[in-house]
């Protein structure tokens, strides 16, 4: 039987799965892949360790036996949104930095002062926040920082290029990918706005669109992985986007909360969206005739990690998630801001902080952890209420895929909060799925992403909000939008 195989090159593991043509899951590996933190604030990869992760997962996938290379027609990748700088012979020749670190501040700030977001946004074709979470940062504070490094630089990309480049050998990455270098709605590239970052065009790999087959399974990468040669891999995605993808993204009447680490929020329009106020929201043409708006946070289930790790370091999620679910919903209890990396949308904040509000001595851990959950749910609204009033869209419901979509509790507080059904996909590891979607147009067995997701997407179980809670939410919602302000002023003006 024709499968799928779908990479998804996470930040702190590589998770390989495999499909049929509807979206079923086959067989599932992970493999864990180490975060460097060398500083506050720094946080680094290294792509080449990502890679052995890559052929450690395979390699347990095939010892399982409920699948063989031969039955695999096609690959496609997906990757946290990292930058890479490699050597000639795909080396780092400069530090790999990842989505969460945040060194470049003063990189952003010399870019909003001497380019701009106007100029920028000429050059890119999209409005990009002037951030240090953002590609432009990252490569000047390189180029500014590291200069005999990045004279060594041959290419650069993220880590999900460099695995298909060891799969395939060819240079290659999407524009959303490289988002922040070249011209997302064409791939174009301005040499002029390059040098204002140090970067040389001829660096940039290929631009190629997600679902187009880059290249195939060279021998060496088949003698390593024990994919069949020749087997085709398609360019690929940001792991973000292929989680949107499969948690349903191109389907109008529903918004996508993909609840991982982070979680991206938003939903898609066909609209041509003209606001010059994003709201903190991205605005991006993802595929023919669709934009998506969206958020993406810094803490989503991280945050109820934090929590695990801090309060009840022995303790089985299910066991916390019990304790959230028996403590009601109540004006008094205490409030959470999940700031605990800073924060990217809606208010892109690297030196926001987290913070928990209005304890009180009969407070215990079940209130605690409650208004962890709140927090995050508070935060999707944040974002899903700023993607909608952009593009007035009126969808039916909030699809959630992820880690911090298991447990009942978490999604019953979601549709309490945002006053809107919530259902769970029924494939959990939506960046693999939405990977092996990429494949499949990839390969035509769908004519296009929308065909693909009506395709592959199943839904498992959903909840509908609580009207006996509606007013306590929307009372401590304006509670959780006022605290961030007052607490910026508090804490560093």
């Amino acid at each position: 039987m024709p499968y799928l195989l779908g990479i998804d090159v996470g930040t702190s593991s590589v998770k390989v799965a495999v499909f049929d043509r509807r979206g079923g899951r086959t067989a599932l590996c992970s493999v864990p892949c180490r975060v460097l933190r060398r500083r506050p604030g720094w946080v680094e990869h290294d792509p080449r360790e990502a890679w052995r992760s890559v052929v450690k997962a395979l390699q347990a996938l095939w010892s399982k036996g409920e699948v063989s290379p031969a039955e695999i027609v096609g690959v496609g990748l997906s990757g946290h949104f990292s930058s890479v700088f490699l050597d000639a012979a795909g080396r780092p020749a400069a530090p790999c930095l990842t989505w969460l670190d945040s060194r470049a501040q003063d990189e952003a700030g010399w870019l909003a002062e001497h380019v701009g977001a106007a100029a920028m946004a000429r050059y890119l074709g999209i409005r990009l926040p002037l951030s240090p979470s953002m590609p432009p940062a990252r490569v000047r504070w390189v180029a500014q920082h590291r200069r005999a490094d990045m004279a060594r630089v041959a290419w650069t990309a993220q880590t999900k290029d460099f695995v298909g480049w060891k799969l395939h050998g060819r240079r290659a990455s999407d524009a959303h990918s490289l988002m922040g270098l070249v011209r997302v709605p064409d791939g174009r590239v301005s040499p002029r706005y390059l040098a204002r970052l140090g970067l040389s065009p001829t660096v940039l790999p290929e631009v190629l669109p997600p679902w187009q087959v880059a290249g195939r399974v060279t021998s060496g990468a088949a003698r390593v992985t024990g994919l069949a040669e020749g087997t085709p891999v398609v360019t690929g995605w940001i792991d973000s986007y292929c989680s949107m993808l499969g948690t349903g993204m191109g389907d109008r009447s529903m918004a996508f909360d993909v609840a991982g680490t982070s979680e991206a929020v938003g939903v898609v329009t066909a609209a041509r969206v003209r606001a010059r106020d994003h709201r903190g929201q991205l605005v991006i043409p993802v595929h023919t005739e669709l934009t998506a708006v969206y958020g993406l946070t810094n803490a989503g289930s991280d945050s109820l990690r934090w929590a695990r790790d801090t309060w009840a370091p022995r303790a089985r999620y299910e066991v916390l998630l019990r304790e959230a679910e028996a403590t009601p919903v109540e004006a008094g209890n205490p409030m959470f801001l999940p700031y605990l990396e800073g924060e990217r949308s809606p208010i892109w904040d690297e030196r926001a902080s987290g913070a928990l509000l209005g304890l009180r001595r009969n407070h215990g851990r079940g209130h605690l952890l409650r208004a962890v959950l709140e927090g995050v749910a508070f935060s999707v609204k944040h974002n899903l209420e700023s993607a909608l009033a952009i593009t007035r869209e009126k969808v039916q419901g909030v699809r959630v895929s992820g880690g911090g979509a298991i447990g009942s509790v978490a999604n019953q507080i979601k549709a309490d909060v945002l006053g809107r059904p919530v259902h769970l996909v029924a494939e959990p590891e939506a960046g693999a799925l939405g990977a092996a979607m990429l494949a499949a147009v990839g390969l035509r067995w769908y004519p296009d992403l929308p065909e693909a997701v009506a395709g592959m997407v199943r839904m498992a179980e959903s909840w509908a909000p609580r009207a006996e809670v509606r007013e306590a939410y929307r009372a401590r919602y304006r509670r959780y939008l006022a605290a961030y302000p007052a607490l910026k002023g508090i804490l560093y003006g």
